[in-house]
């Protein structure tokens, strides 16, 4: 069988995906004793009389039930499951922990991965299991202070990870648990924490902890001397490129890198340790050769040169982050190739791919799922099956000037092959970006010309010298870390200036999973040699499939939509709120985007966007700003950039704040100022009326609380109404609700996340509803919503829903009555 190696990769990584998606309630003793029996028949043909159990197909089916016993076996263990889950969200208990790996880094925070060893009360200590992601203010901690293997005693309060709870939504606890952290803690500085002995391990161990001691200390030495030096975007980039800290790169920085598509210029992967190997091996072979030519007569130089390639790489690699699964798995792939050029065999390139993925899925099968291996094993093949495709399209056959030996053909030889090596990764791993980042940039195609060399061949050799002189002497390190600043310097010019590009990046939100095998059974056909005839052929058939398969899928939501319901779903923000009401027609208003108050982090890019885009929503008729606080408006600002948008409607009330404003302006959004003298807005049979603030108000009787000049919305629906009040209190309340109470069930999304001056009886005995929606953060700093609020609703006997406890909410009226349904159901 050909390429057997391949097949058997291919096995052993379906079943470890089957494994990993298995129902829980599977005995893992079955798959265990399947293994074993297989295995056995296994061994068994290698006896000349068991050729049955040699089959391809038997072997096959053995690594694949290998496979899915792996992936059973590594299963995150959940926060439920681990030993710190009774003492999550309830007290102080006193902790004997370790710091499992390097600690991580961002402008003001320190993040330290804890594990939890034992926890102690007043009469014993008792084993405990289960990880800690514990963060301290930065200023307070010294770099090289904390290191992997530290024992620590300390009392933090534990709290529970959080995910925003929506259609779509990216499971963070998961995320955490399988990186082995199960709670999360902070301390305002180490004066809360402990240094507790060293544990004895043996002889074995000591060598081991402090060489890795002495590479993480001297990252952290590296980057606060890194800091000091150079400007603090600068700085973020090198500190990346470098020692593998990616979280100290600013948002605008971060989001023109995006932008431009060249993120794998500051994840270390392959790239990175490939271009150190590749210049060590060329920097090794011309020293032999000039400095002991005597060597050659006896072996290769290529064979001598692979050492220092590979030591620079694992260098490289080590002093990087070597735990980051995207290093240590490149290092994998580098050896194996540098292995086969050592042996001087002309080794089958995707023998050694499937051989490297072999490895890592055995050492940790949970990798399959990650996005980062799918990315490094998509590049490779890249390189490997689409670049020799495109070496034979140079410039010489356009241009005589580029082509020889020339000046010109060396000077233009470099961006000619990072041309085609940029088309062929971007083209490959077109569908992973854009079905796990929603997006794709159309100037990266252009950009990586340029960046890939510069950062390459400048940059990153100027840094790793700079990192090597530092041992010795701090000036020339300071010296080498300058010059590659200004090679920097002119890349981030270029980031720049392409991030500035109207089409530079586009959104285009969630797309199917069928898109994935489509577009790479597609590739697969253009690549084949069979005669284009044929190929024409089979991509007809290919493109009529997938056309048919999305015509159902559009016909099945243009149905779903079409019907006579109006649909409601208050969204999972955090501590914020974001409604979105779905009229019959396919007409669309989504009421505030939420936000963080420090606005570090982008709510609509990551919450609101993929859970409209999962909805099947595309197209906004209307968006509104209740009123100008961070909670309701930061989510939309991506919101207003990168959907359509019909009306934009906000409040007149001066804050000083235009960027929303802008944003519309810009993209030829019309604007509607409230309050304004327009009747009622009908769509189809619903009517949405704009009850507060009026010109009155604000005039004669407003107090200058811009949660008081909220602008307050009833939606009517045949003998039901949607009442979204903002963040008014209860003196609004009372002036509002004085009148005879409405008819009909009303559902009501509480002012002002239900804090305890608002949600009044007034409002609740004017309308009665049959459900109260409270929008609030987990765990919130406010306390919302208030005991106070809940306890009217409880004596009311008013049913209440919590976007922190419930997820997002989604209710649909029929014009009679109201069905409420839980993201999240208890």
């Amino acid at each position: 069988m050909p390429r057997l190696l391949l097949w058997l990769t291919v096995a052993f990584a379906t079943g470890t995906a089957l494994g990993r998606s298995w129902p829980a309630d599977l005995p893992e003793s079955c798959i265990c004793a399947v293994s074993f029996l297989l295995t056995t028949c296994l061994i068994a043909g290698l006896h000349e009389k068991m050729s049955f159990f040699r089959r391809p197909f038997f072997v096959l089916t053995v690594f694949f039930v290998l496979g899915t016993w792996a992936g059973r076996s590594t299963v995150p263990l959940a926060p439920s499951g681990s030993t710190l889950y009774p003492f999550m969200d309830r007290g102080r208990p006193l902790l004997v922990g370790e710091v499992a790996s390097p600690p991580d880094f961002t402008s003001d925070r320190i993040r330290i991965p804890v594990q939890v060893k034992s926890i102690l009360d007043e009469h014993r200590a008792f084993p405990a299991e289960g990880g800690v992601l514990l963060t301290m203010t930065r200023s307070s901690a010294i770099p090289g202070s904390w290191l992997p293997g530290d024992r620590i005693l300390l009392r933090p309060f534990l709290k529970s990870f959080h995910n925003f709870s929506n259609p779509g939504g990216f499971d963070y606890v998961k995320s955490q648990a399988e990186k082995g952290l199960h709670a999360r803690a902070f301390l305002p500085d180490d004066r809360f924490v402990v240094r507790l002995c060293p544990e004895s391990r043996g002889f074995l161990y000591a060598p081991g902890r402090y060489l890795r001691r002495a590479i993480e200390s001297f990252r952290q030495k590296a980057l606060l001397r890194i800091e000091g030096a150079l400007e603090p975007d600068s700085a973020a980039f090198y500190a990346a490129l470098l020692l593998g800290y990616q979280n100290l790169l600013s948002r605008p920085l971060q989001d023109r890198i995006n932008r431009v598509g060249v993120t794998h210029l500051l994840s270390i992967s392959g790239l990175h340790l490939g271009m150190v190997s590749i210049f060590a091996f060329w920097a090794a072979c011309r020293l032999v050769r000039l400095l002991r030519p005597d060597i050659l007569q006896g072996t290769s130089d290529r064979q001598i040169a692979v050492w220092p390639a590979f030591i620079a790489a694992a260098g490289y690699a080590f002093v990087s982050g070597f735990l980051l699964p995207p290093i240590w798995r490149s290092l994998i792939m580098l050896a194996l190739l540098l292995g086969a050029l050592y042996g001087q065999r002309m080794a089958d390139s995707l023998s050694i791919l499937a051989a490297a993925a072999f490895i890592i899925l055995l050492l940790e099968p949970g990798s399959l799922r990650q996005i980062s291996f799918q990315l490094s094993f998509a590049c490779m093949l890249a390189i490997l099956v689409l670049y020799p495709r495109l070496k034979p399209w140079t410039l010489s056959r356009v241009h005589s000037t580029p082509a020889g030996d020339g000046i010109a053909g060396k000077l233009v030889h470099p961006f000619e092959e990072a041309f085609r090596v940029s088309l062929a990764v971007n083209i490959f791993v077109l569908p992973l970006t854009v079905y796990y980042f929603k997006g794709i940039s159309l100037a990266g195609f252009v950009a990586n010309i340029f960046l890939v060399p510069l950062v390459g061949f400048l940059v990153l050799p100027a840094g790793l010298a700079s990192l090597a002189l530092a041992t010795v002497s701090e000036f020339p390190a300071w010296v080498a870390l300058k010059i590659g600043a200004w090679f920097l310097s002119i890349a981030e010019a270029i980031i720049q200036w392409f991030s500035e590009l109207s089409w530079a990046f586009f959104w285009v939100g969630t797309v199917p999973p069928l898109f994935l095998p489509a577009f790479y059974v597609g590739l697969w056909l253009l690549l084949n040699p069979w005669r284009w005839k044929i190929k024409a052929a089979c991509l007809g058939m290919l493109v009529l499939l997938v056309s048919a398969a999305s015509t159902m899928q559009s016909a099945v939501a243009e149905r779903s939509h079409e019907d006579s319901l109006l649909r409601v779903d208050v969204i999972d923000v955090g501590q914020g709120t974001s409604t979105l009401v779905r009229f019959p027609g396919s007409v669309n208003m989504l009421v505030d985007g939420g936000g963080f108050f420090d606005d570090s982090f982008d709510i609509g890019r990551s919450v609101v966007a993929p859970c409209l885009w999962n909805l099947g929503v595309r197209k906004l008729d209307h968006v509104i700003l209740s009123h100008d606080h961070p909670d309701h408006r930061n989510g939309l600002r991506f919101i207003l950039s990168h959907f359509r948008v019909g009306c934009f409607w906000t409040t007149e009330v001066p804050t000083g704040s235009t960027e929303l404003e802008a944003v519309a302006l810009r993209r030829s959004i019309p604007v509607r100022t409230l309050p304004d003298s327009s009747p009622d807005t009908t769509i189809g049979h619903a009517r949405i009326r704009v009850i507060h603030p009026d010109s009155a108000y604000l005039r004669d009787s407003w107090d200058g609380d811009l949660n008081n000049a909220s602008v307050v919305l009833e939606v009517e629906y045949g003998n039901t109404r949607l009442v979204l009040p903002g963040d008014i209190d209860g003196a609004v309340e009372r002036r509002l609700f004085r009148g005879a109470a409405p008819q009909g069930g009303t559902l009501l999304v509480a002012p002002h996340h239900g804090s305890e001056a608002s949600c009044t009886g007034a409002m609740l005995d004017h309308y009665r509803p049959v459900a109260v929606i409270f929008s609030c953060g987990y765990d919130n700093r406010f306390g919302f919503p208030s005991q106070g609020v809940l306890d009217r609703c409880t004596r009311r006997g008013i049913p209440h829903f919590r976007t922190d406890l419930h997820g997002l909410i989604h209710a649909v009226s029929d014009g009679q009555q109201w069905n409420i349904v839980p993201y999240i159901r208890k």
